[in-house]
């Protein structure tokens, strides 16, 4: 919607759904396709996506595991290479 108001305008395939980030100028997002997840790129100028990287299986998609830096120049996410839990007795427990 614009700033000085208006009708909304779509501007991108960016589901609420996804996980996406707001750089200057662009809006980043994770795209899965075959349980594969990938990074996008909208340019907010010229509506442009392009794919910007394909991440590792065992990849988290969450919007708290993923982040890209103000600048676009650095990305974040969580990759999980091995899942590990414990039980444990405590004897004598208070």
């Amino acid at each position: 919607m614009p700033v000085g108001g208006g009708p909304e305008e779509r501007i991108g395939d960016v589901l609420p759904r996804q996980d996406w980030q707001l750089v200057t100028g662009a809006i980043y997002y994770l795209r899965s396709a075959d349980e594969v997840l990938s990074v996008n790129r909208l340019d907010l100028q010229s509506r442009r996506v392009t794919q910007v990287l394909k991440l590792p299986s065992g990849t988290v998609g969450n919007i708290s595991n993923f982040a890209v830096s103000p600048d676009g120049r650095w990305l974040v996410f969580v990759h999980v290479d091995q899942i590990i839990s414990e039980l444990m007795m405590i004897e004598n427990f208070r």
